[in-house]
């Protein structure tokens, strides 16, 4: 376990009730540990088929699904409140990561931490993807996003590369795109006709970035958190990071609701 997951763990208090969020088949908080509840958004068995590509170990049995389309609040069983909650590499596939954010701190007490560990997208495949701003994280938000946007996924598509043998792209290699722009465009059109949900990386951070851009979303009244200085693992390559967000209470800016029909009717 690496000095990021370490410092969660040494931070834990072992009798306080915690949730973990797609833990998959390796909990940091482990049962045998801590007093905490697994959950994710599709059931083991379908983890257990997304995921077979590849050897890992047993994906491991969660307490309850956090169903898409619904409220994290409602599918928590007998409406429990945690003290923390733990999600690793979850919060960059989220197509609105603000909404989600404000989920998980309905589900938490006052003064209780949310850790979230992130890719650096310096130093994996996200290299050449421009870093997430704000405004894009406003208009996820405003339009409530459930499934990746089409300039989303046509970026993650294009721009990221295979990085799986570990080095960085300014080694003199060849970089191998998984797909050209024809392929990129084909997916995102099916996504956008189907409804479907893509499974990328919809946002992208570094540490810095990060911090920067949810203590904006922070003076904006949106969210009520106080944010901690990030943790990164020392490696050049391969590098994730870990911050905390401490809910204070409840925001004093919320969403603004449904659009006036004139922005959402056709030219004619």
């Amino acid at each position: 376990m690496n000095s990021v997951r370490m410092s969660i763990i040494e931070e834990l208090n072992s009798n306080d009730l915690g949730l973990e969020i797609s833990p998959l088949y390796n909990p940091i908080a482990k049962k045998s540990n801590f007093n905490v509840m697994y959950t994710d958004c599709v059931s083991k068995k379908e983890s257990i088929r997304k995921h077979a590509h590849y050897e890992h170990a047993e994906i491991i049995d969660l307490d309850f699904i956090w169903e898409p389309g619904r409220k994290l609040s409602i599918c928590v069983p007998k409406k429990k409140k945690f003290k923390f909650a733990i999600a690793s590499h979850v919060l960059e596939h989220v197509p609105d990561p603000i909404s989600w954010v404000m989920e998980v701190f309905e589900v938490l007490e006052n003064e209780a931490l949310l850790y979230l560990i992130l890719p650096d997208k310096r130093s994996c495949y996200d290299h050449f993807r421009p870093e997430t701003t704000v405004a894009e994280l406003l208009d996820f938000w405003f339009n409530k996003r459930i499934i990746p946007t089409t300039a989303q996924i046509y970026d993650f598509l294009t721009l990221s590369f295979d990085d799986s043998d570990g080095q960085p792209p300014t080694t003199k290699r060849e970089l191998i795109r998984h797909y050209d722009i024809q392929q990129a465009l084909n997916f995102a059109v099916h996504a956008w006709v189907k409804g479907k949900y893509l499974d990328i990386h919809c946002s992208n951070f570094t540490p810095q970035s990060f911090v920067k851009v949810f203590q904006t979303l922070n003076d904006l009244g949106i969210l009520n958190i106080k944010i901690s200085e990030p943790i990164s693992t020392s490696k050049m390559w391969g590098n994730e990071f870990m911050v905390k967000l401490r809910k204070i209470g409840e925001p004093r800016t919320h969403h603004p609701g449904s659009p006036h029909r004139n922005n959402v009717g056709r030219l004619r």
